[in-house]
């Protein structure tokens, strides 16, 4: 595999292995890596908001490339999610109509949407409205908590050939940190969806589907102090 990182326009081309129809072995490419990636972040409260805004710009200095908007639920239906490149809900309860409607157009013409599913979040109105629709996914009725702080579940089985693990493919296994997670939304997973990381128990912990021309992720977990220890790790800066 080979990575670009550097922005602008890159073009090449796939040589497939000679046959009887010569037209077809090659399929060719391009693709655009924006100088400044946009991304809109939502948070029930702004104050929410505040661990993942320091993992993408942990000072002012890094990361220059990240224009980061960090809003609350009360005023995301006034932006437009086609200015941003990629949109994070994070731990939302639910989401008003035109949030939904602004959601599913995005994604039809090719956004990324990240959706953080933890304490939050309303189960029933996100199984019925957002995880079904967008990643063939139910979430499940029963608890999925341990009954106190003292146990926990572990993010195991990640697919680190995938973008979002990969710059942990050379470190051995048994050396990747324990994540912890306190609490967690089971989910009744279809074959269609993709699942890169599982949590102990063989739970799904964060999902990619591809919806029209764009991509959905969903965590089925909060990234809060409370939720997890996960932003205690310099795992969470990416």
């Amino acid at each position: 595999t080979y990575a670009v990182h550097q922005p602008g326009f890159h073009s090449g081309y796939i040589d497939l292995a000679e046959d009887d129809l010569v037209s077809d072995n090659y399929r060719y490419f391009v693709f655009k890596i924006p100088d400044r990636i946009k991304i809109l972040m939502a948070g029930e409260t702004l104050p929410d908001n505040h661990l993942l805004e320091l993992a993408l710009k942990p000072e002012e200095k890094l990361n220059l490339n990240l224009e980061v908007n960090s809003v609350s639920r009360s005023s995301l239906e006034r932006e437009e999610f086609g200015n941003y490149d990629v949109v994070i809900l994070n731990d939302l309860k639910n989401l008003s109509e035109a949030i939904l409607n602004n959601l599913g157009r995005y994604l039809e013409t090719g956004g990324g949407v990240w959706i953080i599913l933890g304490r939050n979040a309303d189960r029933d109105f996100y199984s019925q409205r957002v995880t079904q629709r967008f990643f063939s996914t139910l979430l499940k009725k029963e608890e999925a908590s341990p009954k106190d702080q003292a146990g926990f579940y572990q993010l195991e089985n990640w697919d680190l050939k995938h973008p979002v693990f990969s710059i942990y493919q050379e470190i051995e296994r048994k050396e990747l940190p324990q994540l912890k997670f306190y609490k967690i939304h089971k989910g009744q997973i279809k074959p269609e969806t993709k699942i890169l990381a599982f949590f102990s128990g063989k739970n799904p912990a964060l999902l990619e589907t591809a919806v029209e021309k764009g991509k959905a992720m969903l965590l089925l977990a909060g990234l809060d102090t409370t939720s997890s220890d996960l932003s205690l790790h310099p795992f969470f800066v990416p």
